[in-house]
């Protein structure tokens, strides 16, 4: 017996309101996998090079780190693990996993016998029977230095239902955020503006009400 799958309007309509949490959490997890990569090339024994399976290890775990700490108060979403796997719980509706994806949205994974019910929405003892199960994912470059997208994916099987793409305007944030000018930068900017809205009034049109 498989479970409903819900569409991805329905799903986009549902989950939009945790689309910066998961974002970020995914985003911050990456990046402490960073420091901790940088930290290890100081290492006594010298660089080490991790394997692909070590590295998201490291970022999962810390994902589910920074996913616990904004979820962990919250009695209707629930940050847990099922079967000992950790996942996002959105009421009756979504339950969560977070895994790195490849360039086709695809689980990198051991094909276990709960992985592959779960890859096909069915109904896994010790998990709850309501929720269609999705997946949160980034896929990383091949350097593993940065995030090329963050995904929420739904597959039934072999076939992925659909996907939506919801890191976007977050990888925009994080760059405004890196480009901040120097306090210096700042003042001769506002000097500018100032010159220039005296010499260009503002002017009341039909889009700025």
């Amino acid at each position: 017996m498989k479970r409903n799958i819900v569409s991805l309007e329905e799903a986009s309509a549902i989950l939009e309101p945790h689309y910066s949490n998961i974002v970020s959490s995914i985003v911050n997890g990456f990046d402490d996998y960073l420091k901790i990569n940088n930290f290890a090339s100081g290492l006594v024994g010298g660089p080490i090079t991790y394997e692909g399976r070590t590295k998201g290890s490291l970022i999962h775990d810390h994902i589910k780190q920074h996913i616990s700490a904004k979820y962990g108060e919250n009695t209707l979403i629930e940050a847990k693990k099922w079967n000992n796997i950790f996942a996002l719980k959105v009421k009756d509706d979504f339950l969560i996993r977070f895994k790195k994806l490849d360039k086709h949205k695809k689980i990198a994974n051991y094909q276990t016998v709960q992985h592959v019910k779960f890859m096909a929405q069915s109904l896994i003892e010790g998990f709850p029977d309501e929720p269609t199960f999705l997946f949160a994912g980034y896929i990383p470059d091949r350097t593993w230095t940065t995030i090329k997208g963050v995904y929420i994916a739904c597959w039934n099987g072999s076939s992925i239902e659909w996907f939506d793409e919801i890191g976007k305007y977050c990888v925009q944030q994080l760059n405004m955020f890196e480009q901040i000018p120097s306090e210096e930068q700042q003042i001769n900017l506002r000097v500018r503006l100032k010159g220039k809205n005296k010499e260009q009034p503002d002017t009341k049109t039909g889009t700025n009400g």
